[in-house]
């Protein structure tokens, strides 16, 4: 007869320790979610991002309208470059200033029912992840193959054996240690990365579109 061990805990309460001989027969689960300490804390660090892309915005706008007004030769048929960097400024500095002021309610109202929904169950069989409106997403303990740990963007990769099936647990958890703990007591090992999975394709992505702006725009330029 199997026993079930089962515990839930929030960002501000620490893990019991396990060891493996907790039993072959024990089916254990552990549960995180974001503690409201931690939801108000990220909800605060996102708030200060939009008033820092406010701001950000303001200047580049504030940028364009100076060339526009000190700039006698702007209007000029020939001063392509300067017409370029005009709207480049106001363009980018518009969307930013915009985006970053229109979502400045909205947006910590969706963080904080996004996080209020979040959980993490860590079990014998698998590990799932419940994400806002009930959706989930769930790996089995067999298809796990390893989970990389990242420098950059801290947290932890599960991997599989399909480049595309994967999870993120986020490394600004409180509980994050313990939950690199019940990883290793499922026999997953961890290993150090630099960076995020398939961070090619989004550079390789990257240069493309540089290169294709670049071969729109050089013609002005010459």
């Amino acid at each position: 007869m199997d026993f079930v061990f089962q515990k839930t805990l929030s960002a501000t309460s620490p893990a019991p320790p396990r060891t493996p001989q907790d039993g072959a027969n024990i089916l254990w689960m552990a549960t995180y979610v974001y503690s409201e300490q931690q939801i108000d804390r990220m909800i605060g660090r996102t708030t200060r991002f939009r008033v820092w892309g406010c701001v950000l915005g303001a200047l580049f706008l504030l940028a364009a309208g100076f060339l526009v007004y000190f700039h006698p030769g702007l209007f000029a048929h020939h001063a392509f470059r300067l017409h370029w960097a005009v709207a480049i400024l106001m363009g980018f500095g518009a969307h930013l200033f915009f985006m970053s002021f229109r979502r400045r309610k909205s947006g910590s109202e969706k963080l904080r029912a996004f996080l209020k929904e979040w959980s993490l169950e860590i079990s014998s069989a698998g590990i799932c992840i419940t994400y806002f409106k009930q959706r989930k997403k769930q790996l089995n303990r067999e298809e796990i193959l390893r989970a990389e740990e990242t420098s950059l963007a801290k947290g932890l990769y599960l991997r599989t054996a399909k480049r595309y099936r994967y999870t993120r647990i986020h490394g600004h958890l409180d509980d994050y240690e313990a939950i690199k703990r019940e990883i290793i007591l499922l026999g997953i090992p961890i290993e150090k990365k630099l960076i995020f999975p398939n961070w090619e394709e989004p550079l390789f992505a990257l240069l493309f579109f540089g290169a294709l702006i670049c071969a729109i725009a050089v013609p002005f330029f010459i």
